[in-house]
């Protein structure tokens, strides 16, 4: 594997939902689920869709509304105060702001210009979808093989996603990881998730390694390691291999 990074702005990106940049202080995105509520056409902020600033922004106001002062909030109680008020990032809004990042420094445009949405979608949801790219794109959309494609672990680098048709007890969840980096020996990347050891308050943007330990084989059989957990105990990779499907994807975008 050759050894890549993602440009500086995409990074930074990911450093901005790392530390959510309030005026006092910094705290972790938390991680948005979808499910938790369904509001037809809210601001992004609201439906797991947001940029840090988006975040922030919707933050001050409900503080403001409700008479909050969030400077009197440490790291922890503004955590409390962003997942009490169901804001956060859920795993394909977070990729989707750290992959337009990327093209922007590449030249490449924003994000919304290469993505095609599904021909299954309604002529009115594709209308939707145009005008509101960041909250229609999922893990479907990604997958799809009109925006991305399949490449071999031997292959990868930075950019690339790694996505999971059907987590969870009833495999009705997708999710997406994004490789930041990729070294010798390891595949880095970030996420926007949960364990069901982080309680109410502790998800959020995660960060971990996929180390290769035999390039020709799969992903799942390679050393998975996040937040000081190896293999089997790390929360990450038992949602992987119970997956219905694991793939290592490219954009079209950016293959050459």
């Amino acid at each position: 594997m050759e050894s890549s990074t993602l440009s500086q702005p995409a990074l930074k990106m990911i450093a901005a939902y790392e530390h959510l940049p309030f005026e006092h202080t910094t705290v972790v995105c938390p991680y948005f689920i979808n499910r938790r509520q369904r509001i037809r056409g809210a601001l992004r902020a609201l439906v797991g869709k947001g940029s840090p600033d988006d975040i922030v922004e919707e933050a001050v106001i409900i503080a403001l509304k409700e008479k909050v002062d969030l400077k009197s909030l440490d790291a922890e109680g503004l955590k409390k105060f962003l997942v009490d008020h169901k804001l956060g990032i859920d795993c394909s809004g977070f990729v989707y702001y750290v992959l337009d990042a990327e093209l922007r420094a590449r030249n490449m445009g924003a994000l919304k210009k290469h993505l095609r949405f599904p021909d299954r979608m309604s002529l009115l949801r594709k209308l939707i979808a145009k005008f509101r790219p960041v909250e229609n794109t999922d893990v479907g959309v990604l997958v799809e093989d009109t925006n991305s494609a399949i490449v071999s672990l031997d292959r990868a680098r930075a950019g690339d996603i790694i996505t999971m048709r059907g987590i969870g007890q009833a495999q009705d969840r997708d999710h997406v990881l994004l490789v930041s980096a990729v070294d010798a020996s390891a595949i880095h990347y970030a996420h926007a998730f949960q364990w069901s050891t982080d309680g109410k308050y502790l998800h959020g943007i995660k960060k971990g390694r996929i180390e290769i330990l035999d390039p020709k084989k799969s992903l799942l059989e390679e050393r998975w390691v996040e937040a000081g957990k190896i293999g089997e105990d790390s929360e990450t990779y038992r949602h992987a291999k119970k997956t219905q499907m694991i793939e290592l994807r490219r954009l079209n975008i950016l293959e050459n």
